[in-house]
């Protein structure tokens, strides 16, 4: 459950496709706690530290919106800003007051049309150009400057906020599994900010719920008024899997030298 951030009946079924894919099997201790040996694991040459640097599970990092500078995302804003302005401006004019003749009295927008007066001088019906070329182009190409990111902003965010709340799941397990006596929900805390999900009471109750379901806690009212839990069935269980592991010698999986054939 530490390590997938799954709850016991997910992680019960993670652990049996464990056994199937690296050759692990179930095993019964003395007071008949169900531990999981994967001796094929430990038939290895090297040595390397492959640890999470202290942490009982891998972080999954947040995705980042942008790697651009802000300077850079500042002018992006604020050229399609512009065009998003004029191609309004001219498609909604474009629409609405059409064609201008060169030499009538025009009450509507002076830049619209003198533009078109300007535009009337190198072809006969300037409008398309306006309409499509000045207005609906640099429109429909700022809608979807403005929208794509945004869409991909709410999608990541979604993410992002998933992740935070399994990393913090992983991080709660991991720390009951460490400490399961005398536990106030405020103990549980992520560490950094890929830990920290939105709505962390909520996470919190929904860490030690999953717990409880696999080891049913002892609670009791402490003088402040808030809820301790102690998972004394899992204190045990943690005591039996200590003793296990200790009666375990690695040595005896130990690969021994490799002879190779100068012929070969």
């Amino acid at each position: 459950m530490g390590i997938t951030g799954q709850n016991s009946a997910d992680a019960g079924r993670a652990i049996l496709a464990f056994c199937a894919e690296f050759g692990g099997y179930p095993e019964a201790t003395e007071d008949g706690t169900v531990v999981y040996r994967f001796d094929k694991l430990l038939l290895r040459a090297d040595r390397e530290d492959r640890s999470f640097g202290g942490l009982s599970a891998p972080v999954r990092r947040l995705k980042k919106f942008s790697g651009n500078p802000k300077t850079m995302n500042v002018w992006f804003g604020i050229i399609n800003s512009v065009n998003l302005f004029f191609g309004s401006y001219f498609f909604y004019n474009a629409l609405s007051t059409g064609a201008v003749s060169a030499g009538v009295p025009y009450y509507g927008s002076w830049l619209y049309g003198m533009t078109y007066v300007l535009f009337s001088h190198f072809t006969e019906n300037p409008l398309p150009f306006l309409g499509i070329g000045l207005g609906l182009i640099p429109l429909i190409f700022s809608l979807l400057f403005w929208l794509i990111p945004a869409l991909r902003f709410l999608s990541e965010k979604k993410e992002n906020d998933q992740s935070r709340l399994e990393n913090f799941r992983r991080i709660g397990f991991g720390y009951l599994w460490d400490k399961p006596l005398r536990v106030e929900p405020a103990d549980l805390e992520g560490p950094a900010p890929e830990c920290r999900p939105a709505n962390i009471d909520a996470a919190r109750d929904r860490v030690i719920k999953d717990m409880g379901a696999y080891s049913v806690p002892e609670v009791e009212i402490n003088d402040r008024g808030a809820a301790v839990y102690s998972f004394r069935e899992l204190e045990r269980e943690k005591e039996a899997l200590n003793k296990y592991r200790a009666s375990v010698d690695p040595k005896q999986s130990e690969i021994g030298k490799t002879v190779f054939d100068s012929d070969a």
